[in-house]
C-alpha cells in the first residue's frame, strides 16, 4: 500500500513536458545598461567624457559590479533582483551623481522558468526624475539612453 501512494504521489508532482529540473541552469542576473549620449548623439563613454573606471553604482550600501558588456558604449550592471521600485545611486565622476529607479515586475511562469525562480522585467525606469523609454537591445538585453 505504501509503495502505491508514493507512486502516486510522484507522478502527481511530475513536471509537465518532461522537464528535468536538475537539468535546467536558471539564468538568475538580469543586465541592465544605460548609454549616455550628449544633444548631438555622442556617445559620452566612447568620447571619454565619462570613463567606466571611474563609474560606481550603488543600491542601498551595495557597490555593483559593472559588467564588461560593449564597454565601449554602455555602463552595464546586474539588477537587483527585489520586486517593484528599486534605487540604484551613479556616480559618473567626483563632481556628478545620478539616481536611476527601476520598477519591476514578475514575469508570468513558462515552461522554461518552471523550474526556476520568476524572471523579472523592468516596466518602468526614471532617471533623474524623467522617465526614460526602455530599449530592447539585439542581444535582448534590455537599455536606456540618457541624454547630458
Amino acid at each position: 500500500f505504501v509503495s502505491i501512494f508514493v507512486l502516486v504521489f510522484f507522478s502527481a508532482c511530475k513536471i509537465d513536458d518532461g522537464i528535468d529540473c536538475a537539468l535546467v541552469d536558471c539564468a538568475t542576473d538580469q543586465i541592465f545598461s544605460i548609454e549616455f549620449k550628449d544633444a548631438e548623439g555622442t556617445n559620452l563613454i566612447t568620447n571619454e567624457t565619462y570613463k567606466l573606471e571611474d563609474i560606481e553604482i550603488t543600491s542601498g550600501d551595495r557597490q555593483l559590479e559593472l559588467v564588461p558588456l560593449d564597454t565601449t558604449k554602455l555602463v552595464t550592471f546586474i539588477i537587483s533582483r527585489n520586486i517593484g521600485e528599486t534605487s540604484y545611486t551613479i556616480k559618473l565622476n567626483s563632481s556628478e551623481t545620478d539616481t536611476l529607479v527601476l520598477d519591476t515586475k514578475q514575469q508570468q511562469n513558462t515552461n522554461f522558468n518552471q523550474c526556476c525562480p520568476p524572471l523579472l522585467f523592468i516596466e518602468k525606469a526614471i532617471y533623474n526624475e524623467n522617465q526614460k523609454e526602455i530599449v530592447k537591445m539585439d542581444n535582448g538585453f534590455e537599455k536606456i539612453i540618457v541624454v547630458k
